[in-house]
């Protein structure tokens, strides 16, 4: 059960489920990765990995290839636990520790003393961004008063405990994980525009949950402070479960348009220079389940429709014509 106190003991339990879909009909606009948290598929092992963060107070580093639900993973979560949706901080190469908890508009700023007609208050140039937020939301509303201008609404919801995503950690240099080792270890950070340290509150403590892609490796003691999980690439069984939950089929027999996409799926991983993710995947399962009837049908059995989904799998010229073949479609 969801534990709004946020208290360690609210663990995952996979056998939450949302309800399901409606009748199968025409599915909506498929826009991105746009996915319902509910319809998430985890894995035991990743289950396991989610709560001993959970126990240990520790960040879940997920790393793993682009598409395999590293990203959507933290919306899960924060849905499982009831905890809304969670507040999210996308890594660049210029990001810095700092920025993880907030920005000061330095040329807003300077601009105003410059001037002389705008507010001198620094809290209106100070922005909180993901994990500064949790910290101060895991707060009474009387302890972020002087954090806060009089019309910021949005720190008058604490206390409460949320999920912060770092997404791709990866992205941005060496420094920025290790300069975040302290922070993440006490939940605290200063403000020296303010002359303020903030410490979370132990009971509502945030939930961190970092990606990485790989691109270059974490230094050790950012790794001795996380609780680490690579999601695989799923098996047959596992592609079947994602389209049927994701796609409202996952009582009963699996339709064969589902078996015969993640078979055609898994033949073609070995073949392609670039072999297409589970998000590619479900995007482009959306694209050639349009009815009811197509469900009782093979995917090679859709002939001419099939044309105009190769684009969704195959993003090279040479992996395009190898999905062609594989579909008994023109390869010119």
């Amino acid at each position: 059960m969801p534990n709004p106190a946020g208290h360690p003991t609210a663990f995952l339990d996979r056998s939450r489920t949302a309800p399901l879909f409606g009748p199968i009909g025409l599915p909506p606009p498929f826009v991105g990765d746009a996915a319902r948290p509910e319809d998430y598929v985890m894995d035991k092992t990743l289950e396991d990995a989610a709560n001993t963060a959970l126990a240990l107070g520790q960040p879940l580093l997920l790393t793993g290839d682009p598409g395999t639900g590293k990203t959507r993973f933290a919306h899960y979560l924060a849905w499982q636990l009831g905890l809304g949706a969670p507040l999210e901080f996308h890594t660049k190469s210029s990001s810095v520790a700092s920025d993880l908890f907030y920005t000061y508009d330095t040329v807003r700023r300077f601009h105003a003393a410059h001037i002389g007609s705008a507010s001198v208050d620094e809290r209106d140039y100070i922005h909180y961004n993901a994990l500064g937020l949790a910290v101060l939301l895991s707060l009474s509303p009387a302890a972020t008063a002087h954090l806060r201008t009089p019309g910021d609404d949005a720190l008058r919801a604490g206390p409460r405990r949320s999920v912060v995503l770092i997404d791709e950690i990866d992205k941005a240099s060496r420094d920025f994980p290790n300069d975040l080792l302290h922070e993440l270890s006490t939940m605290t950070f200063r403000i020296p525009e303010l002359n303020a340290s903030i410490a979370a509150d132990p009971a509502y403590r945030p939930i961190v949950v970092v990606t990485s892609n790989r691109e270059r490796p974490l230094p050790d003691a950012f790794l001795r402070r996380c609780v680490y999980h690579n999601i695989d690439y799923p098996d047959r069984q596992r592609l079947i479960d994602i389209l049927c939950t994701r796609f409202g089929h996952e009582h009963g027999t699996p339709p064969p348009l589902v078996t015969s996409a993640v078979d055609l799926f898994k033949t073609l991983e070995p073949d392609l220079v670039r072999a297409p993710s589970t998000a590619e995947l479900v995007a482009w399962f959306s694209l050639v389940s349009r009815s009811e009837q197509d469900l009782g049908r093979r995917v090679q059995d859709l002939g001419d429709r099939l044309q105009a989904t190769v684009s969704a799998l195959a993003k090279t010229a040479d992996d395009r014509r190898v999905v062609a073949r594989h579909l008994g479609l023109p390869t010119a």
